[in-house]
């Protein structure tokens, strides 16, 4: 999201805002600057488009305008969420055990170029010990059924080396992808994470609500 893209604009719509712009500049052109001279109507293009890039980088930065992201029918996630993640690991290693579960809390920053996370892991009904953290590298969201929408991010999970089960389950530094599928209505985030098995042979079950 810190960098300028134009992933998340439907072509017409690029299309059209491309059109607006040009139509403003030859209209300003005409009313305002009469002139013959290339050299000058070269820097007024060139000065011009200049302006309304920055402008559109600043939109892009800034707009939190909400129909403006309906119209690129990409759904406004910004928030926190909380909920539980379960691991693909059995407590202690033991078949008869049940999964490993957590409690994980998302911060989701989001503006027209994309979104951002950063999540910490806690012990299960707890927030006091935390088990790892991480942050998004990238980011996609698109559009499926039933007004759905999946959300998927590249992480980097910095680990915990003083966590006193780090020796034991290897919470060490490692990437991996989360995908979720997101409930407007409900305002959920349902789906699963995998791990970088170079890395962290695990992956997991993550299921959120907007708080």
């Amino acid at each position: 999201m810190r960098i300028f893209t134009l992933k998340y604009y439907p072509p017409r719509i690029l299309f059209a805002i491309v059109c607006a712009i040009i139509a403003i500049i030859i209209a300003i052109k005409v009313n305002f600057f009469q002139t013959d001279s290339l050299k000058e109507v070269i820097v007024y293009i060139s000065t011009a488009s200049g302006l309304i890039s920055f402008l559109f980088y600043i939109w892009n930065k800034k707009c939190s305008w909400k129909p403006f992201y309906g119209l690129l029918n990409i759904p406004f996630i910004s928030g926190r969420y909380e909920g539980e993640l379960q691991s693909s690991f059995r407590e202690d290693y033991d078949p008869k055990k049940p999964f490993i579960k957590k409690t994980i809390c998302l911060e989701v920053s989001q503006n027209l170029n994309g979104f951002y996370v950063k999540g910490k892991v806690f012990e299960l009904e707890s927030k006091e010990v935390e088990s790892s953290s991480f942050e998004s590298l990238s980011h996609d969201i698109e559009a499926k059924e039933n007004n759905e929408y999946l959300i998927s991010f590249r992480y980097n999970n910095t680990g915990n080396y003083f966590h006193e089960e780090h020796e034991k389950y290897g919470l060490n530094k490692h990437d991996g992808v989360a995908m979720l599928y997101l409930n407007p209505k409900d305002k959920t985030l349902i789906g699963n994470y995998f791990n970088d098995n170079s890395e962290r042979s695990s992956h997991g079950k993550l299921s959120l609500k907007k708080v």
